[in-house]
């Protein structure tokens, strides 16, 4: 398509509760977005969220650099490839090639007649996802797991704290969800010596977990193979997770048995696309994740999800923190259509 105009605007989502993490605590954001119009009227939007604690980027700057952009965009033709060429070569935040991403893919849907969905050729309406138990006192996890009942699989975010203290978390867990599957994320907030004690410690507990998600810094692949080495735990890697790159470092380094594939961290849909099918073929699990993003991220991670991988337990519960989605969650699934 060729650019004839671009609009830039902003919208705010609202959580029920504060989604609290290792590396942030969040109870409201702005969702950026990107309109382009044709010379015939047609447009497409798409959408960005910052993540400064994960991504790096911030809302002042993905707005500064979508209006750059903009100005480089007008007049020209955009296609899959034109953006891959600016995520490698333009320095720009993976957040704010993805709305460019997702405004191209929903604008060639519209160019067909067609939803993203029917465009995308997936006919399931749903896919299944956990739901994030945040970091939280004790006395308080008997309301926060009620509250999610419906849902077979917990992530559980902890943080750096005694190992008894963290342990007493998953413990209650179980025993107010006891068919419940379990799946511990830090967010980078420990150590490889505690990784590996606190997984000796669960087998010792008898406690069974899905994964360990990403407990050390990112950039540690040397690390995050020791922990795998030293687990029967499988491990996955979020925040190590950004690019093609970076999945072959893991590669390299054995470091890990699943990776986290999220728009705002890969550059939008083509990218993940590429990543998830790049990571399967050398035998890595996918799960398709988000950030705290607006309704457009959530639906394209849940199509990225069905079509990847459409009978795993994903990780996109963020809508069903939102005061106002367009989606419900029955049963453990995310229902998007």
């Amino acid at each position: 398509m060729k650019i004839r105009a671009t609009t830039i605007g902003t919208y705010t989502v609202t959580l029920t509760s504060p989604f609290v993490t290792s590396l942030r605590s969040v109870y409201e954001y702005p969702v950026s977005t990107f309109a382009i119009v044709d010379h015939d009227g047609i447009n497409g939007i798409g959408e960005a969220v910052a993540t400064p604690a994960i991504v790096g980027d911030s809302a002042i700057e993905i707005d500064r650099e979508l209006h750059s952009l903009s100005m480089l965009l007008i007049g020209k033709e955009l296609s899959v490839d034109e953006i891959s060429s600016l995520s490698r070569t333009g320095g720009y935040h993976p957040s704010t090639i993805a709305a460019i991403d997702l405004a191209l893919l929903d604008y060639q849907a519209k160019s067909h007649n067609q939803n993203i969905q029917q465009y995308l050729g997936i006919s399931q309406n749903f896919i299944s996802t956990d739901v994030t138990i945040p970091i939280c006192e004790i006395n308080d996890l008997e309301k926060i797991v009620t509250e999610r009942s419906h849902f077979k699989t917990f992530k559980i975010k902890l943080k750096d704290d005694s190992l008894e203290r963290n342990l007493s978390q998953l413990i209650r867990i179980k025993e107010l969800q006891p068919d419940a599957s379990l799946r511990i994320d830090p967010n980078q907030a420990w150590d490889v010596p505690y990784s590996i004690r606190f997984l000796e410690k669960l087998d010792d507990k008898g406690i069974l977990i899905d994964y360990l998600e990403q407990p050390i810094d990112r950039y540690d692949f040397a690390g995050l193979a020791e922990i795998k080495k030293n687990s029967k735990t499988s491990i996955m890697a979020d925040e190590s997770c950004f690019s093609m790159n970076d999945i072959s470092t893991l590669l390299e380094y054995r470091a890990c048995d699943y990776v986290n594939i999220k728009l705002m961290k890969s550059g939008g849909y083509s990218n993940a696309l590429a990543m998830s099918r790049y990571a399967i073929e050398n035998g890595l699990q996918v799960s398709i994740g988000s950030m705290m993003e607006g309704n457009q991220g959530i639906y394209v991670a849940g199509l990225l999800a069905a079509a990847i991988s459409p009978f795993y337990t994903h990780d996109l519960d963020a809508a069903w923190w939102f005061t106002d989605s367009k989606f419900s969650y029955v049963n453990g699934e995310l229902r998007y259509a």
